[in-house]
């Protein structure tokens, strides 16, 4: 994933994906650089979520899931005790 100079500066291959673009078009090697031109660079949102879905998800629930179950004394609100 690495090119030549990536390699001697000790680039940790990762930070291709996660750093900034001028990192990839100094280190990648030319394989790595046609693949993000053919398929193009994850961005910050595919890794963490949007905005709102990570807002969603530190209140607890998920976008597309039915809200959290409250549980009372240690039993589900249906009924069924949790083990």
């Amino acid at each position: 994933m690495l090119n030549k100079a990536g390699q001697r500066a000790g680039i940790d291959e990762r930070s291709l994906f996660t750093g900034p673009e001028s990192r990839v078009v100094k280190y990648a090697s030319p394989e790595l650089f046609e693949w993000f031109e053919i398929h193009g660079r994850p961005t910050r949102a595919a890794f963490l979520g949007s905005a709102k879905e990570r807002r969603l998800y530190y209140a607890g629930r998920r976008i597309g899931s039915p809200p959290p179950v409250t549980v009372f004394g240690g039993a589900v609100a249906e009924g069924v005790s949790i083990s």
